[in-house]
């Protein structure tokens, strides 16, 4: 996981007021034992860091490419360096969303290929400079992507918040795992309308830091929108159309810090763990039901 930097080196996460909750950083020799290494503060320091290799696991034609890096902690005995996914750590807090299982699906064959969970997230009422640093800083990113692929940058207007997306369906083929689905996941039974043809090959990974300072899984509708979270996100090249484009596809969301509002418990019990796609954080409840209490 990469953490975002100002153009003067600064990590972003520490430029959130002092009273928001931050993630607590592995220990040496936790995790999924990859290196980290955080983005480089400008465009001409990336050239060294990463580059854009195709994901042999995607059967998305417009989205077979992303970043990778060379991480340097995990050079086997055959000399060869294990190239590492980019996965960037965003923070904000949740404006809109949808990250339940299957997403805005609406329940046809037809309308599977443009199913997807989103995640929106702003900077609340006193976050506007680290939020505004962290929208320059993956500016940057989508900047480098793009002259390594030989495209114009084009100027992008900045918004007051970030989006992020990830699509719900794999389209079905010879080796591709799916993700067992449990009844909360499809009360209405309509996944079964497209057996052989579109699948859920892994589940957005959500979960929740507790006041012990653990992060453990969650049910996707405990994130809620006022919440303040971290978002792990990769690079998404996206070949379809006439040029190349750049996105930030959501792949984590942890919950740092609950909104202020009043609601009922509520929950849920999930019958798989989410698929790690990418590096990210390790729950420490991987072994235990999802709809636990912490």
């Amino acid at each position: 996981m990469s953490l975002l930097s100002t153009e003067t080196g600064g990590m972003i996460k520490y430029l959130w007021p002092s009273d928001v909750r931050q993630l607590p950083e592995p220990a040496e020799g936790e995790g999924d034992g990859l290196a980290t290494t955080d983005v480089p503060k400008s465009v001409e320091e990336m050239l060294g860091w990463a580059y854009v290799g195709r994901r042999m696991d995607c059967r998305d034609r417009t989205r077979r490419y992303t970043l990778f890096y060379a991480s340097p902690n995990t050079q086997p005995s055959g000399g060869l360096v294990r190239r590492v996914q980019v996965g960037i750590r965003t923070q904000g807090f949740v404006q809109r969303l949808n990250i339940s299982p299957l997403g805005n699906w609406q329940g046809t064959e037809q309308t599977a290929s443009g199913a997807t969970q989103f995640l929106t997230i702003g900077p609340g009422n006193d976050g506007n400079f680290a939020f505004n640093a962290q929208q320059d800083a993956l500016e940057r990113v989508r900047e480098f992507v793009l002259r390594l692929l030989h495209e114009e940058p084009n100027s992008r207007r900045k918004g007051g918040t970030l989006l992020f997306q990830r699509r719900v369906f794999t389209k079905f083929g010879e080796g591709i795992s799916t993700c067992e689905m449990g009844m909360g996941d499809d009360p209405q039974g309509r996944l079964s309308r497209l057996e052989g043809k579109w699948v859920v090959k892994d589940k957005l990974a959500i979960g929740k830091l507790t006041t012990e300072g653990r992060v453990v899984r969650c049910p996707y509708i405990s994130i809620q929108r006022g919440d303040f979270v971290e978002a792990l996100v990769e690079v998404t090249v996206i070949t379809a159309g006439p040029r190349r484009q750049v996105a930030f596809s959501l792949q984590q969301v942890v919950k740092l810090q609950e909104g202020k509002r009043e609601r009922k418990r509520v929950e849920s019990k999930v019958n798989c763990a989410p698929t790690q796609v990418i590096p990210g954080y390790k729950f420490d409840d991987d072994d235990a039901d999802i709809g636990g209490e912490t």
